[in-house]
């Protein structure tokens, strides 16, 4: 499907409106007849704007206009900035939407739907900082947040997580780089269970302000997150962790994990970790690790674990049921 079926803007009852998935790239102005609609679900369209007459639909709850470019960047995009977005005072949830360089008002807009609980922001920059923080203290039922920022030059500050703030906040996603010292607000978010980093550049290691988090259960640290040279699980650290992830940590060279850190914890991924030689020490104590990936590591690594029962990088590992090495095209299950 290419074009928007003109017909549904004739079904004056419907509530729930979707064209994930197609090729559709503008929405008519007609949608304005569906006064009932209450989500609109363009997620992985071409869509980048929708007409001004979608403001007249106070009954939306959810706007999601959400996809990523082409490949090999695969740079997400969203719904380019719409003058007077607050006045949908119904919204759940918003996203994607861009914010626009230089300017600040749709930041602004967004702090008055206080009745938010999933938001996602793309393109942003420094000069969005204070502006992004106020509104997001206002939000008080998110439960989702995503901010990606505009290119690696710029920085996200986490100024907007206070111990008063964000208290509902189950899954928060940063794309972008972090101001040095800032994932400690991290701490504050009690009830978190979802954590993504991508692109932050931390020098310093963000596991001592995470450890204590309660409910978190899924870990990543994506394309440079981290960029200090060792990583370790503390005793006692991530008590609900599941699923960790750490891709392309390029001076990486040493992870460790302490008696009674990461109890639960059941899926571990390495991947294009190249200065890590060795398997993490003291993994052979995560007796619930049912899976194991090593892919795109260090020859030295993948090449002592094809020896098998020979080399202490086997040895530490032999008791998880699933483990899968090699590379993002061409691997297999020992």
């Amino acid at each position: 499907m290419t074009t928007f079926p003109i017909e549904i803007t004739k079904l004056y009852h419907l509530r729930y409106l979707s064209l994930r998935d197609t090729a559709v790239s503008s929405v008519p102005r007609s949608i304005v007849n569906l006064r009932h609609l209450e989500t609109l679900d363009l997620k992985r369209t071409l869509v980048r704007e929708l007409p001004s007459e979608i403001l007249r639909l106070q009954c939306l709850r959810h706007v999601i206009v959400y996809g990523y470019g082409s490949l090999p960047n695969m740079i997400p995009h969203g719904l380019k900035a719409l003058k007077g977005i607050d006045s949908l005072s119904s919204l759940r949830k918003l996203c994607a939407v861009e914010a626009k360089l230089g300017e600040t008002e749709l930041l602004i807009s967004i702090g008055r739907l206080t009745q938010l609980t999933m938001l996602c922001i793309l393109q942003l920059g420094v000069e969005h900082g204070d502006a992004l923080c106020s509104s997001i203290h206002k939000l008080k039922f998110l439960r989702s947040l995503r901010l990606d920022s505009r290119s690696d030059d710029e920085t996200l500050s986490l100024e907007f997580i206070s111990s008063s703030s964000l208290q509902l906040l189950q899954r928060l996603i940063i794309v972008g780089r972090v101001v040095e010292n800032s994932q400690e607000r991290l701490q504050n978010l009690t009830n978190l269970s979802i954590l993504y980093l991508s692109g932050s550049k931390l020098q310093v290691d963000p596991l001592k302000s995470l450890q204590a988090l309660p409910n978190l259960v899924s870990l990543s640290f994506d394309d440079r997150a981290y960029d200090g040279q060792s990583l370790c699980f503390k005793a006692g650290g991530f008590l609900m962790l599941r699923k960790l992830y750490i891709v392309t940590a390029k001076n990486l060279r040493r992870m460790t994990v302490e008696d009674k850190a990461l109890p639960h914890l059941e899926l571990m991924c390495l991947e294009n970790c190249k200065l890590l030689e060795e398997t993490p020490l003291g993994i052979e104590r995560l007796k619930n690790l049912q899976h194991l990936f090593l892919i795109d590591m260090a020859m030295e690594l993948r090449t002592t674990i094809y020896r098998g029962s020979q080399h202490e990088n086997y040895l530490k590992i032999m008791h998880i049921p699933g483990i899968y090495i090699g590379t993002g095209d061409d691997g297999h299950w020992l």
